[in-house]
């Protein structure tokens, strides 16, 4: 079978040295018929040993450490999961030029499901109840997570998201994906303890016998971290009616459902500049799925009223989008007093916040009366910046001032979204100087009547 290179320093493996290894290692395996498997995996070589042993052999280096993870913790998990996982029956070294440490399990029956299930619906529930029980296994002894390695805070994988979609440049639709990937770092962190999550939980890495899903394969992103990570097959195996029953059976509330998304957006998106060339079938899984997560489409964030009780949240999305724009911690605390929003603030003011699954993503406040009034405050958190929200949130200050009897407004801008307002209409009257070298513009809008 025509072997693909996929990594620059990979390692060539074939039957023959799967044969040597087994003569060497494990000699009572040594006579049976090797063959490849067919797979489009992208850090392991598998062979079909007889007809009840594989043997997994890591293509690169940094796959080498799974052989190891996976004769651990298998046999720990497997009691407790309603569906079959991978067997382990021997861990080989590193003989006959080949330097990675490999493994030796059960071969698994069945087939990936890329259109393999009948009822995706059931499909939901199984796989839901597999995911259940993983999380319900003690943690403990449970090895350090790497940054950013499965079930980190997606935080973690922002630059690497956003370098991925430069690099894809028109081979997907950039500006939606960092809409959708910037929608998901607004939700709330996981403040829970970690659970133990899969983590690669994709169709290639599920095992379908007669329509029903039998086995879950490859754990090698097995970690302890954020539930959410394995919310994943909800865009790369189900849809409609079938994501739905998926979310239910895990009781995704909406914080922990966009985070849920994002991964998925993470993953497909980090890999698909990698392997664009050279893995065919993983760029028609990647493309599919990120399909699935824009056409599952970003929320609206609703705006409303501030809440005397949302004080302290919405000072410090104020100084996060300062530090954001570049002002320094000493310059932030020497305005503490100037950025502060208090609830007498709030109830003073005319402030209303834009919030999207009991997240606040950004607020204006309008101050003073008729005829003229000020835009006090118009500030966005920084993963929603460029998505659009700071101009549905102008677009609303104005009808709202209007409504109000006023006749112009006028603000101190940030240097930075001084041409955001002057495209809008605002031109500059004036500037004040707030700290060497940085002058804050003066802008006014002259509102017509509605």
């Amino acid at each position: 079978m025509a072997r693909t290179r996929m990594h620059a320093d990979e390692i060539a493996t074939d039957p023959p040295l799967v044969r040597r290894l087994l003569a060497g290692q494990f000699p009572d395996w040594a006579g049976l018929p090797v063959r490849q498997v067919e797979s489009y995996g992208t850090d392991h070589d598998i062979y079909r040993v007889g007809d009840r042993l594989s043997v997994r052999l890591p293509r690169i280096g940094w796959a080498e450490s799974q052989a190891a993870k996976e004769a651990e913790w298998l046999p720990r998990l497997a009691p407790h999961l309603p569906l079959t996982v991978p067997v382990p029956l021997g861990l080989g070294q590193p003989a006959e030029g080949y330097p990675f440490v490999w493994s030796v399990h059960e071969w698994l029956p069945g087939e990936n499901a890329n259109g393999t299930l009948d009822d995706l619906e059931s499909a939901a529930a199984d796989l839901a109840g597999f995911v259940r029980a993983l999380r319900r296994v003690a943690t403990s002894g449970a090895h350090p997570r790497p940054r950013g390695a499965r079930g980190a805070p997606l935080a973690e994988l922002d630059a690497s998201v956003r370098r991925a979609v430069a690099e894809l440049g028109d081979r997907i639709d950039g500006p939606a994906t960092l809409r959708s990937w910037a929608e998901s770092l607004t939700a709330p962190a996981w403040s829970g303890d970690g659970v133990w999550v899969h983590g690669d939980l994709l169709p290639g890495n599920l095992l379908v016998v007669d329509g029903r899903l039998s086995a879950v394969i490859d754990f090698g992103g097995l970690n302890v971290g954020d539930p959410a990570c394995d919310l994943q097959p909800a865009w790369n195996v189900f849809e409609g009616a079938s994501r739905d029953r998926f979310r239910a059976e895990l009781a995704a509330d909406d914080a922990t459902w966009l985070r849920g998304r994002g991964w998925a957006l993470a993953q497909v998106v980090i890999a698909m500049p990698y392997y664009w060339h050279t893995n065919p079938g993983m760029i028609r899984q990647t493309s599919h799925a990120l399909g699935q997560v824009l056409a599952d489409g970003t929320t609206a964030p609703v705006l409303r009223r501030a809440e005397p009780h949302e004080a302290d949240a919405l000072t410090a999305l104020t100084h996060r989008s300062k530090a954001h724009w570049g002002y320094p911690r000493e310059v932030l605390d020497r305005w503490r007093d100037l950025l502060t929003i208090t609830a007498g603030t709030i109830r003073a003011d005319h402030v209303v916040v834009a919030e999207r699954a009991g997240v606040l993503l950004g607020y204006y406040r309008l101050h003073g009366a008729a005829p003229d009034g000020e835009l006090a405050d118009l500030f966005l958190d920084p993963p929603v910046i460029g998505t659009g929200l700071g101009r549905t949130l102008w677009e609303h200050a104005v009808a709202t001032a209007r409504e109000r009897g006023f006749r112009s407004l006028t603000w101190e801008s940030d240097p930075n979204a001084e041409p955001f307002y002057r495209h809008l209409g605002a031109e500059r009257i004036g500037g004040r100087e707030v700290a060497p070298g940085r002058v804050l513009p003066i802008m006014r809008v002259v509102l017509a009547p509605s």
